[in-house]
């Protein structure tokens, strides 16, 4: 007998349109956008949050969802499990790890990880059954060719270091120093280590740029380094890995993002900690242009593999699996 079970009896529950790991939202019909919600209450904090729980719970009573998918709405995810474990959500309840910290399962019926590593870490602190593993997916080769220049002082050739979330930007200072090219950062003010750092004359810094100017930035770079704290539960730098990969850059990385960079091939896993290790690989890159040349064919064709299509394909049949598993 065909199983019955289709996305209309998925209820997701998420900040804003398109945010799950930069996902087409469209294709779930039942969406609970939890920052819309915040913003119809117009209330105080307290009560903001009141109100949001209350129509979060009426949604579920109403609507009555096999499963509840939540993205990156973190409170609204606590409260679910918590009230899971009450007896007060019916539903099967499946979490996506956004979070930037540890996390177990508890009520959850599923913790969806976008790290091969993540699946590791947790599957031995908690139900290993309970963690897998579905692609951080995105198509951001499909955006247009800004019409802009480069910011002032950026001349090509150069590398770009991007982002916020566990980088490590003071030994990409002192690994890049004397490199053969010129170092590029750029981050959002608003949760970066960026801001308090002031980088040597070979790194230029760029703070809250508009999309089309990092646009620009990363088409015309020569590779990216995602340079990480190491962090046993979560290091990061999925957008910008999989943004570098689908724009055909070769990749300096940790070993934390093997599941999207090959080594030697599109680029190279290393402990970017590691000064001495940094500045060997910027060096391979910046001296080798045929090596070069072949990681970012390899990357462009590696990268265009992590579309939407396929993280909707491996996601349902993990939903479906959740949604008639017995309690």
């Amino acid at each position: 007998m065909k199983n019955p079970f289709d996305l209309n009896q998925v209820l997701v529950v998420t900040t804003r349109k398109g945010v799950w790991g930069s996902a087409p939202m469209e294709v779930f019909p039942n969406q609970l956008l939890t920052r819309k919600l915040r913003q119809d209450l117009h209330s105080t904090h307290w009560l903001n949050s009141i109100g949001l729980f209350l129509q979060c719970l009426l949604w579920v009573w109403m609507r009555k969802p096999a499963v509840i998918l939540v993205g990156t709405a973190v409170t609204v995810g606590v409260w679910l499990r918590k009230f899971k474990s009450w007896g007060l959500v019916p539903a099967k309840l499946v979490l996506h790890n956004r979070h930037y910290r540890p996390i177990t399962s508890g009520a959850a019926d599923l913790v969806i990880h976008d790290s091969t590593h993540e699946v590791e870490v947790y599957g031995k602190e908690d139900d290993p059954h309970k963690h897998v593993y579905v692609p951080y997916c995105m198509e951001y080769w499909k955006e247009p060719e800004p019409d802009v220049s480069l910011p002032d002082g950026v001349q090509e050739p150069f590398f770009l270091s991007t982002g916020s979330a566990g980088r490590d930007y003071s030994v990409l200072d002192r690994a890049s120093s004397g490199a053969a090219i010129q170092g590029v950062v750029t981050a959002q003010l608003r949760d970066s280590v960026t801001e308090r750092y002031v980088f040597g004359d070979h790194i230029q810094s760029y703070y809250n740029l508009p999309e089309d100017i990092f646009q620009k930035l990363l088409r015309s770079c020569s590779f990216v380094v995602v340079g990480l704290k190491r962090d046993p539960y979560h290091m990061g730098g999925g957008s910008t890995v999989l943004k570098a990969l689908q724009h055909g850059k070769p990749i300096i990385t940790e070993p934390y993002h093997r599941d999207y960079v090959t080594h030697q091939h599109s680029g190279l896993l290393i402990n970017t900690s590691d000064e001495s290790e940094l500045k060997q690989a910027i060096h391979t890159l910046c001296s080798h242009p045929e090596l070069l040349k072949t990681y970012s064919e390899n990357a462009l064709q590696d990268g265009r593999g992590f579309s939407y299509q396929r993280f909707v394909d491996d996601l349902q049949p993990l939903l479906r699996q959740v949604a008639v598993r017995e309690p």
